[in-house]
């Protein structure tokens, strides 16, 4: 194999890891939004007012899921 197709593969290889590690963190993003918005649910759910959930979660002032 020549450097050629050394450095090709290795640079086919960097952008397949890059590519899953894209993947990954892609799928994790909805899980945790899911996850923060049930346990805003549950938080409602066990008598908090909205606005304290909101203020918990860091979202003063911004319309939510809460809101709706």
């Amino acid at each position: 194999m020549t450097i050629a197709e050394q450095l090709e593969q290795a640079g086919i290889k960097k952008g397949i890891e890059q590519g899953i590690q894209q993947s990954i963190e892609q799928g994790i993003q909805p899980g945790r939004c899911e996850s923060r918005l049930a346990v805003k649910r549950r938080l409602l759910e066990m008598g908090l007012p909205g606005e304290t959930v909101r203020q918990a979660a860091g979202r003063s002032g911004r319309r939510s899921a809460i809101d709706r």
